[in-house]
């Protein structure tokens, strides 16, 4: 199993965001670092993640718009387990 840990802290942007979970989740290259791809590659995930977001409410609309794109992609696959603290 993947672990992620995703700490809005040290996020400075959401560019930065879209850049860690790429790298983490070794997104495909077509991964566009928008919301609607976010959602089309976590939900085509084949092996088991756990993605836990720290430090979220400091992230503003953004983070929020990404933790419910997150928690939609949690409930379609079932590969994916997401905390948030």
């Amino acid at each position: 199993m993947k672990t992620v840990t995703l700490d809005g802290a040290v996020l400075a942007s959401k560019e930065a965001l879209h850049q860690t979970l790429a790298r983490t989740l070794a997104f495909p290259d077509w991964y566009g670092g928008n919301l609607d791809a976010l959602f089309d590659c976590l939900t085509d995930l084949s092996e088991e993640v756990s993605i836990t977001l720290l430090n979220w409410d400091g992230l503003g609309d953004y983070g929020q718009r990404v933790k419910k794109v997150l928690l939609a992609a949690a409930r379609e696959n079932d590969r994916i387990t997401l905390q948030v603290i």
